[in-house]
Formats: C-alpha cells, sequence, structure tokens
C-alpha cells in the first residue's frame, strides 16, 4: 500500500469557512474601479513607474476578489499579476495568494477541483524560476529566500498528491492502470531527483518525507509490472549514503527486495 501525505481534516467546516461571500457596495465599485482601468490603461513598456503601477492596480483587484472569497476570480487575478508583472515585487506576492486561492478550490470547498493540483504543480517551476534566481534571491535574501521555500514545498506537496491521485484512479482497474502507476512512480521519482536526493545527502530538512516519497514510487513501479525500476527504487532507500536505511519504508524494501 501507498504512504499517504498531508491530508486535509474538517472539510465540512472548510466548506462553510471558505465559502464565498457576496460582495460590498464599496467592494463592487472598486472592482468596476480596477476593471476599467486595467482594461483602458496601457502602460508605455518605456514608462516604468506606469507599468508599475498599472501592476499594483492588478494586485488590489485581485486582493478585493480575494478578501470577498471569490477564489476562481482572486486565482485568476493574482496569476495574470504573477506572470505579466514578474520583474516587479508584487508578482512574488501574487503568486504566493494565487497558490492560495488554487489550494482553497482544490482542496477546501463542498465541490473540490483535482485539474487546480495539477494546475499549481504546471506553474510552480515558472515562478520558481522567475523569482528563485541568485538576482532576484539578492534584491531581499529574507522575502525571497523565505517564499522560495514555500514554493518549494507547495510543489512537493501537490506533486506527491497529483501521484496519489493517479495511483486511486489506478487502483480503481480499467485498461489504463498500468500507464496510470507508471506516471505515479515516474512523479514520486521526480521529487527525489529534483531536490530530495541531494537534500538527503547534504542533511537538510528538505529530506523529510524522501523515505515515503521513495517507497511510494517503488510500490507503484511495482504495480506497473516494472519490477528492475522498482527495485532500483528500493536500493536507493537502503544506501546508507542518503541516511534513509534505518527508517520504515527502508526496511519494508528490505523485505521486498528478498
Amino acid at each position: 500500500s501507498h504512504l499517504q501525505g498531508r491530508q486535509d481534516l474538517d472539510t465540512a467546516g472548510d466548506a462553510a469557512r471558505f465559502a464565498p461571500k457576496e460582495l460590498t457596495p464599496k467592494q463592487k465599485a472598486m472592482v468596476n474601479a480596477f476593471d476599467r482601468y486595467v482594461c483602458l490603461i496601457e502602460p508605455p513598456k518605456a514608462d516604468d513607474d506606469a507599468f508599475e503601477e498599472h501592476c499594483d492596480v492588478q494586485y488590489a483587484r485581485a486582493r478585493t476578489y480575494y478578501e470577498a472569497q471569490h477564489w476562481e476570480e482572486a486565482a485568476r487575478a493574482f496569476r495574470e499579476v504573477a506572470h505579466s508583472c514578474k520583474q516587479k515585487d508584487v508578482a512574488v506576492y501574487a503568486a504566493h495568494l494565487y497558490l492560495e486561492s488554487l489550494n482553497i478550490l482544490g482542496t477546501k470547498l463542498s465541490e473540490t477541483r483535482d485539474s487546480c493540483v495539477k494546475t499549481m504543480r504546471e506553474d510552480l517551476p515558472v515562478f520558481i524560476e522567475s523569482f528563485c534566481s541568485s538576482e532576484r534571491l539578492a534584491r531581499d535574501p529574507e522575502e525571497y529566500g523565505d517564499k522560495c521555500v514555500q514554493f518549494e514545498i507547495v510543489l512537493s506537496d501537490v506533486t506527491r498528491l497529483e501521484a496519489e491521485a493517479l495511483v486511486k484512479r489506478a487502483d480503481a482497474g480499467g485498461p489504463d492502470s498500468l500507464a496510470l502507476y507508471e506516471r505515479a512512480a515516474e512523479l514520486y521519482l521526480s521529487l527525489w531527483e529534483g531536490g530530495g536526493r541531494q537534500a538527503c545527502i547534504d542533511k537538510t530538512a528538505a529530506c523529510a518525507k524522501q523515505e515515503e516519497i521513495l517507497y511510494n514510487a517503488a510500490q507503484a513501479f511495482q504495480s506497473a509490472r516494472l519490477i528492475a525500476k522498482a527495485i532500483s527504487v528500493r536500493k536507493i532507500l537502503i544506501n546508507p549514503d542518503y541516511g534513509l536505511q534505518d527508517t520504515v519504508p527502508a526496511q519494508k524494501a528490505v523485505y521486498e527486495i528478498g
């Protein structure tokens, strides 16, 4: 069986707490004003101050939707700021709130949307590339450093959630089950190869839960009938170079290798 990642509790309570609120007359007026501004004003590309003001107005519009818990509108608006204003500091805040809005859409409401998890996984590498370069980190090491750590954690979480969803679909049976198991295994393995391996070598906090990720990758390869790949991943688990050999998943791997 697969080891489950982070679980969301109190679904019914979350659905009530995060339900959209009706926009107040003031909020409606603000959104209308922001919409007119964004649609009618196209700042000259050479005018940096005008462009920054345009980004700030777009962010304010997104924030208004966010505070009214209109998560879909907020997510769309924050995403636009994150992508179109990525050279401005406001973009990293927009990216963070965009992901938070998508997370609520995907996991907290009465009708959750699995597609939101996939969308987050697709956007996160773009954000990491845009906001976590050495140049951006040098601009404000504390602020950008904290946000980049959060992006990496969220990327790991949503990749794991997507892999778990694929395994669940495969477990239900069907002609594509073996392909779904293999896709899930590759997703799990991407977490290890994309940063987990180095984190375990360096003994940093990002090594946490890597034994579960590797174990799940091996199980998914096994379910896909890719036995050699499953054994190869289990050998990583018991390799002392990574410091995972004494964990419960590693002990299970020893038994399963035989």
